[in-house]
């Protein structure tokens, strides 16, 4: 068989593969990318790719390899090695699907040695007194960052991803609970409405900016990217200058930086997971309220072993 038509013969298979699954955007967004860089591997590595059954361990290696350091005009695109594993999770849940359909006698990722295993630094958030000192600052009255600041602490109280955080509407509050069906894992889990009791604090909070926005929205939003300029310049206002250990997103070299420099909406997420997980201790519970789908492995990256936590544990002895 030509190699256009072995290529073509893999595409259908993906394309299939890809019409043939209930997706969140994002996630369909990351398959796109993949479906790309194969036809950009095929093209670097013989001018096509090979037939499903001929893609080896060996190709899974080097493809993974190719992906970490793409050539492009003489120069290489360099990829992150957790968005290399992002990207090779996707080939490998693509290959166990041709697998099922018995369109692969067994998925190459079997005899490949190329790692899955994401690294991260130690997860860093708000302290609850870190996050008091920021709701009780005083900014000067012509400041846009006051309100950016209640945003930014509701958020910390409900936990929710910033993509719902900007859909929310006063619908989305039943009595004194949060309702919203998380927009990354609509797809997975089925539309889940994640239900969270609100705090004293963040019912203070919507009341305060009840019919503000004029998208109808539950708080006047500015755009993500403004957000998040917002957020760190809130908490270098607020003196919150100690470093943290933080991850270089291409290198993944360790490097100490000021929480300041380094804060963004996500920061609120972990905030609310961490303090939670250093009062109760169950996963399962927590991740309810945050939207993850159940035995997410993503949750482990949003809360940390502390010292504190060590000591509660010892003292059980």
């Amino acid at each position: 068989m030509r190699k256009d038509l072995k290529q073509a013969e893999f595409l259908a298979s993906f394309d299939q593969f890809m019409s043939s699954r209930s997706m969140a955007r994002s996630t369909r967004a990351n398959y796109s990318v993949l479906r790309g860089a194969l036809v950009r591997f095929g093209f670097c590595n013989g001018g096509a790719l090979p037939s499903l059954g001929l893609f080896s361990a060996d190709m899974v290696d080097a493809f993974a390899r190719f992906y970490a350091a793409e050539p492009k005009e003489g120069l290489f695109v360099t990829r992150s090695h957790n968005t290399v594993c992002s990207i090779m999770r996707c080939l490998r849940t693509f290959f166990n699907w041709c697998v099922r359909r018995d369109l692969l006698c067994c998925n190459p990722f079997v005899r490949c040695s190329v790692s899955l295993v994401e690294r991260y630094s130690t997860p860093y958030y708000l302290t609850l007194q870190e996050r008091e000192l920021v709701a009780g600052h005083c900014f000067p009255a012509d400041s846009s960052l006051g309100v950016q600041r209640d945003i930014f602490i509701f958020q910390c109280l409900v936990g929710c991803r910033v993509s719902d955080l900007m859909n929310l509407t006063s619908d989305n509050i039943i009595g004194d609970c949060l309702e919203y069906v998380p927009l990354k894992t609509v797809a997975s889990v089925g539309g889940t409405v994640v239900r969270v009791p609100l705090h004293p604090q963040a019912i203070r909070i919507s009341m305060r900016y009840a019919g503000s926005d004029p998208h109808g929205r539950l708080l006047p939003f500015i755009d993500p990217q403004r957000y998040n300029y917002a957020i760190k310049a809130i908490l270098r206002e607020c003196g919150l200058v100690r470093t943290v250990t933080v991850q270089r997103r291409r290198s993944g070299e360790l490097v100490r930086m000021p929480i300041c420099d380094v804060a963004s909406s996500h920061l609120a997420r972990r905030t609310f997971i961490g303090n939670l997980y250093k009062k109760v201790k169950d996963p399962c519970l927590i991740s309810s309220l945050t939207g993850h789908a159940e035995g997410s492995r993503a949750f482990s990256r949003y809360r940390t072993i502390d010292d504190d936590i060590k000591r509660e544990i010892i003292m059980m002895l």
